[in-house]
């Protein structure tokens, strides 16, 4: 779990889990939007040299966020639902 910022109790830790240096990871979430979010997990990621080798969502609002992902990270993003289609 990425964390958007630190909280005052746990393990003050912004990634919770053991990720070392070299690991390979899948980001799942549930909403995408604008995207701002799975783009600062991208960065957290790239910073700690995790290799993000791809991201998907639950719901995809339909804003551009994968189109994004793809130019500025080089991810591939797979919506399970896309907001238009109900």
């Amino acid at each position: 779990m990425i964390r958007k910022e630190l909280k005052p109790y746990g393990k003050s830790s912004i990634i919770e889990g053991n990720l070392p240096s070299g690991s390979r990871v899948l980001l799942i979430d549930d909403v995408t939007g604008a995207g701002s979010a799975v783009a600062r997990c991208c960065e957290i990621l790239h910073e700690l040299g995790i290799e993000m080798v791809g991201y998907s969502s639950i719901v995809d609002r339909q804003e551009q966020a994968g189109h994004n992902l793809r130019e500025q990270f080089g991810v591939e993003w797979l919506p399970l639902v896309l907001i238009g289609e109900y």
